[in-house]
């Protein structure tokens, strides 16, 4: 026997349909809030921080001044680099942190003892970021790298592989090596956003009403 489909009334399917769409845009509020306070907290300036979505992100920040490697840029080509520039990919990688750190807090997952695994599924973008400017802090003679070099000489006629975290052309001790390298950074920036949780609520909110924020705006809050 065929039971009949339960229906729904118009209104209520409209409430859940906006309850949902608000959720998103909460969450996407506190993420891009991690982000801006991080910028503000290490002294890395911004043009603004926005939730308004476009057909490639449902938010962003806009207009970071560091000075970084180039995706196109090889790892095991680069072998020295200057104290500014790791300082600017030691406080990048804490700023791309940042974003889902406070989308983790905010939606109340367990804090203590997190590794990267545990912010998989909130903005592989951000991760695959840092997991990219994580290579250039290994050192040139690391395992890792030769078994980059390896394995592109092996699979991939010596072409230079996309090294994104989650691409299958990222091996497996690689990635443990990256995750070895980056648990400080991971530390310390759960630090910075239960720090400055305070600042990243009223972001939130200030972004929630008003949508976007320039730097100077973000800073009085």
């Amino acid at each position: 026997m065929i039971q009949p489909v339960a229906t729904v009334p118009l209104e209520r399917c409209s409430t859940v349909m906006i309850s949902e769409a608000a959720r998103k845009r909460r969450i996407t509020a506190y993420h891009e809030a991690g982000h801006a306070a991080l910028h503000l907290a290490l002294g890395v300036q911004f043009t603004k921080v926005t939730i308004i979505p476009n057909e490639d992100y449902l938010g962003a920040v806009h207009g970071c001044s560091l000075l970084l490697p180039s995706p196109d840029d090889n790892p095991e080509r680069f072998c020295v680099l200057t104290p500014e520039m790791k300082s600017n990919i030691d406080r990048e990688i804490l700023i791309f942190l940042g974003g889902p750190l406070a989308e983790h807090r905010f939606l109340g997952k367990e804090w203590l003892r997190l590794n990267f695994y545990d912010l998989e599924g909130y903005s592989p973008p951000d991760l695959a970021e840092v997991s990219r400017l994580g290579e250039y802090l290994l050192e040139p003679e690391d395992e890792a790298l030769n078994e980059i070099k390896r394995y592109e000489e092996a699979f991939h006629d010596g072409e230079p592989l996309d090294r994104l975290y989650y691409n299958e052309g990222t091996t497996p001790s690689l990635e443990n090596q990256i995750d070895d390298q980056l648990k400080g950074h991971l530390q310390i920036a759960q630090n910075l956003v239960e720090i400055n949780w305070p600042r990243i609520e009223r972001l939130a909110q200030a972004l929630l009403k008003r949508r976007e924020l320039t730097q100077d705006e973000a800073a009085s809050l």
